[in-house]
């Protein structure tokens, strides 16, 4: 379960997480969310115009969807819709 810092209506959910990688922002303005599996570690962080998960937003069902629908709408919102 991820628990959203940012809020967003995203946090409280199951995410599939399949390994033990986890990052370390050097600054905890950075992180998003965080995550619990025998200790807390960072799940989502972002700086400027990077953002990046730990999770499989692809594998976590009408959860992950929700996320990249975010994502997206942020996208589009910043730079316009494809071409």
């Amino acid at each position: 379960t991820l628990l959203a810092t940012s809020g967003g209506g995203l946090a409280d959910r199951t995410y599939y997480f399949v390994h033990s990688y986890a990052c370390v922002p050097a600054d905890d303005d950075d992180v998003l969310g965080m995550a619990d599996h025998g200790g807390a570690f960072v799940a989502a962080a972002a700086r400027g115009s990077v953002a990046g998960v730990q999770f499989h937003p692809e594998k976590s069902s009408t959860a992950g969807l929700a996320l990249l629908g975010r994502w997206l709408e942020g996208v589009t919102a910043r730079h316009g819709a494809p071409a």
